[in-house]
Parts: C-alpha cells; sequence; structure tokens
C-alpha cells in the first residue's frame, strides 16, 4: 500500500501529487508535484496548512 497524503504545512515535502488548498482565508490553490516543497501562501505569505483537493 502506498502512503498518501491529505494535508501538508509549508516548507515540507509533497508525497501525494495534486491540487492543495491553503488552509488560511485566502483559500489559495497551488498543483504539487512529488518531491516539491510546499510554498507560503502566495496571497498572504505567511506559513499556511494545505490540504489535497484533488489528487493527479
Amino acid at each position: 500500500m502506498s502512503k498518501t497524503q491529505t494535508d501538508a504545512r509549508t516548507d515540507t515535502t509533497c508525497i501525494t501529487a495534486g491540487i492543495y488548498r491553503s488552509d488560511c482565508a485566502d483559500k489559495e490553490r497551488v498543483t504539487m508535484a512529488v518531491g516539491d516543497s510546499f510554498p507560503r501562501c502566495p496571497s498572504c505569505r505567511k506559513a499556511v496548512g494545505w490540504e489535497l483537493a484533488v489528487a493527479t
């Protein structure tokens, strides 16, 4: 069974490719590939949590 990721924090490594939504008020979306490092929110520039919206 492969490991899947449903949520993460800024500066952690992505282990499940997909589209993630920030948990801040901006609700920004980013597309992540396996091995990418989760960014800060593009709008508020804060460290945020990221929730998997759509796996790819």
